[in-house]
């Protein structure tokens, strides 16, 4: 009943649905699983590795303090009533710089200090501040108190006291630096002073956050206390120009990590930054918390971000691992909107056969209402409708599976450049699959209806058969099948035929003798004439179909068992072959035997011409030549009206190769009809769903207003009904071209429109 086929239909569009909707939660999850792991690995990475450098720095700032040649005259040093006796202890003073000017180099310091119990220097790389309170007594006095009690230190960032090079490579005055401090021991144990080596800021230890950056902003810091940045942003010139740092200014020690309230990107407005709270990472590790966060946030910049996050008692200050919400998160956007241009071809397919088998319910009941047999021909319609669910579900799940699990690979942004180009291939080659199964079906829908028209026309043996072989003939080579031809076609009359109707059915036997046979086989192509008609014939050497599913093979999306096997198929094309040689006046049979292989076998009848005849006929020019195309299509002007912006770069690329031909697009009908008053063109395209007003109003009003009344013009739609094509040529159009646009189409339908032949 009408209720029932409509329930079936809502019920396969919500189990689709569920199912649309279980794939795309679960890649969803897999994204977000794997970006926390990454997030959280940078950051345990980059913690272990600073630890590692901090013991460095406290290992060998010790051995220094502890070497005999630097122990004995900074004891005589700090043993004298200084400074009264600073010229007697000169010489040990040059020693000490001796010694430890040699090592500096070799440990990759830029200077040393020895300073007193009371934090004045004693000695220095630099004598000019000899004698005075050391900055670092009162900048780091927690790591200068620890030192005194026996433990070597390394001091966070500061400012320093002497002018130096900071990270971006100018000498500044307190520009950052760093201090790793050993206690001086006498001979009894007891700490007599401390040594201090000046860490190179451009040292190791910046190469080990910018180590832990990833992809174009994903960025790992330091920060102290206060929210001060302790490490070098990879966004200091972004911070410049929104004012959160002054020219030449660099970020380390200068930037706090504070939430701006904004995204400085699309807002340069900075008032009052000191009063604005530190950022919701900031907050949560300088409270001692280690976290993270899938949900963005703002960071320093007010840019959405994701992170993780951490505080460190050992090392003295927090760490961050941030990337953009909209970079972490741009590979599982665009695979979700290939599953779901992939859901919506399946539902547009469940749909479209909905709505093609409620047109033909209603022809049917109008003409069969009180026939006898009604009823069964409902329950057989039923039963078809449950064979076609179930055979599609296979063919459909088969590439769809490829796209989501090949795009769930992508996501997971562990995929190598050479493996992201082979699943983009695997994706689109299973969208093309998915795309011809639609195709086949509707075709098959349309001859179901009766939509599906025939041209008659006398044809020759030979030529079908040749075209038909040249179709098939890689594909016989990829799977080592040998194609032969075991008649002679000289004596053979002519056929009444539609050429692509019969090239249609001989190309599926063909396809099919290739993909069933084994590995190495043949296949046999014959032809004879029986009782005024052509038999063609078609024998492979197979597994063979056993005879009581010899019959099953012409019912539709049938396949007697191949669904569970890799050969791609959808059922349906030995029954539209059958459809089609009855609507030709033939027949149609096969013959199999299990072990040696099947005949497949159609005829067409015979026309009353000799062989001598035909032969003088003219031959037609083979129009799909692209080369002969090209060449018409030399210099020609050509206008495209489209509003999607992909399909103009479809078609300009298909297009860029041919000499001295220019395309100029615009995206609506007025646009169109005001360029075309401005400018000649040879040739229009004009899609028929524009933003303003269909492709049909655009041709009238063209006309109307007398505008370009010479040019072609052609019409580009995805709705390929006859209905469609039937209008475009009744409304003035040329020629019809197809959505997804192939090239060579696009090329005959072009040259052909020169010369004013409808192309459908």
């Amino acid at each position: 009943s009408t209720l029932s086929n409509r329930i079936f239909y809502i019920a396969a569009l919500a189990a689709f649905g569920a199912l649309f909707w279980f794939t795309q939660n679960n890649l969803k999850q897999n994204t977000r699983d794997t970006l926390q792991a990454t997030l959280e690995t940078n950051l345990k990475n980059t913690q272990v590795e600073l630890r590692l450098w901090l013991e460095k720095q406290r290992l060998n700032v010790l051995d220094v303090a502890n070497m005999p040649n630097v122990k004995r005259p900074t004891a005589r040093i700090l043993s004298t009533n200084y400074p009264q006796s600073v010229e007697n202890d000169a010489a040990d003073k040059q020693e000490i710089t001796r010694v430890i000017g040699n090592l500096l180099n070799s440990y990759g310091y830029l200077g040393y200090s020895i300073i007193d119990l009371k934090g004045r220097k004693i000695a220095s790389l630099r004598a000019n501040n000899v004698g005075s309170d050391y900055f670092l007594f009162e900048s780091s006095p927690h790591e200068f108190r620890q030192t005194l009690a026996g433990q070597p230190q390394v001091t966070l960032p500061i400012r320093s006291d002497v002018p130096m090079m900071d990270s971006s490579g100018q000498i500044r005055l307190k520009a950052a630096t760093m201090f790793a401090l050993a206690p001086l021991r006498h001979q009894n144990g007891n700490v007599m002073g401390v040594l201090a080596l000046r860490i190179n800021p451009l040292s190791e230890l910046a190469t080990i956050f910018a180590g832990g950056h990833t992809g174009v902003s994903g960025e790992l810091y330091a920060f102290n206390r206060d929210g001060l940045m302790l490490s070098e942003s990879r966004f200091t010139a972004l911070l410049r120009q929104v004012g959160l740092l002054a020219a030449g200014e660099v970020s380390k020690l200068n930037v706090v990590i504070r939430d701006p309230g904004q995204n400085l990107l699309e807002q340069y407005v900075v008032l009052d930054k000191e009063r604005w709270p530190l950022t919701k990472m900031a907050k949560s590790a300088i409270k001692g918390q280690s976290g993270s966060s899938l949900t963005p946030y703002p960071d320093y910049r007010g840019v959405p971000v994701v992170g993780a996050w951490l505080w460190d008692s050992f090392l003295g200050f927090g760490l961050a691992s941030e990337i953009d919400a909209a970079e972490a998160f741009s590979t599982l956007d665009k695979s979700l909107s290939a599953i779901r241009i992939f859901a919506f071809l399946i539902a547009l397919l469940l749909v479209s056969l909905f709505v093609l088998q409620e047109k033909n319910r209603r022809i049917n009941a109008v003409h069969n209402r009180a026939l006898k047999g009604a009823k069964n021909r409902a329950e057989a319609a039923n039963r078809a409708k449950m064979e076609f669910i179930s055979a599609m579900s296979h063919d459909l799940r088969t590439p769809l599976n490829a796209v989501i699990g090949f795009s769930q690979l992508l996501a997971g942004g562990s995929v190598g450049r050479d493996d992201q180009k082979q699943y983009l291939g695997y994706i689109v080659r299973s969208g093309t699959h998915l795309l011809s199964l639609l195709n086949e079906v509707l075709e098959f829908a349309k001859l179901d209806i009766g939509e599906l028209s025939f041209s008659l026309e006398e044809y020759h043996a030979q030529e079908l058969i040749e075209d038909c072989l040249a179709m098939v003939e890689d594909m016989a080579e990829a799977n080592r099948i040998s194609l032969m031809e075991i008649s002679e076609y000289d004596d053979l009359p002519m056929v009444w035929a539609d050429s692509t109707r019969a090239k249609q059915v001989l190309v599926n036997f063909l396809t099919n003798a290739v993909k069933y046979n084994r590995i190495g086989g043949s296949v046999y192509v014959s032809v004879t004439v029986i009782n005024g008609y052509l038999r063609f014939e078609v024998r492979d050497t197979g597994t063979g179909i056993p005879k009581d599913k010899l019959e099953s093979i012409w019912e539709p999306f049938n396949r007697i068992g191949a669904e569970r096997t890799a050969i791609e198929g959808s059922g349906i094309g030995l029954a539209f072959s059958k459809a089609l040689v009855q609507g030709l006046s033939g027949t149609i049979g096969a013959e199999s035997v299990v072990g040696q292989g099947s005949s497949f076998w159609f005829t067409l009848p015979v026309v009353n011409m000799t062989p001598e005849i035909a032969e003088q006929q003219v031959l037609e020019i083979d129009n799909t030549d692209e080369e002969f195309f090209c060449s018409e299509l030399e210099d020609t002007h050509i206008l495209y009206v489209e509003d999607m912006g992909l399909n103009q770069l479809i078609v300009r690329k298909m297009l860029k190769d041919i000499r001295g031909l220019s395309l100029v697009c615009v995206e609506t009908a007025e646009s169109g009809l005001e360029i075309l008053g401005e400018k000649d063109f040879d040739i229009i395209l004009a899609d028929i769903q524009l933003p303003d007003m269909d492709g049909f109003e655009f041709n009238a009003r063209r006309k109307q207003l007398g505008i370009a009344l010479n040019v072609p013009i052609l019409a580009l739609s995805a709705d390929v009904t006859l209905e469609s094509k039937q209008k475009a040529k009744k409304s003035g159009f040329d020629g019809f071209i197809e959505k997804p646009i192939l090239r060579p189409e696009l090329l005959e339908a072009m040259a052909n429109a020169k010369s004013r032949m409808f192309v459908k």
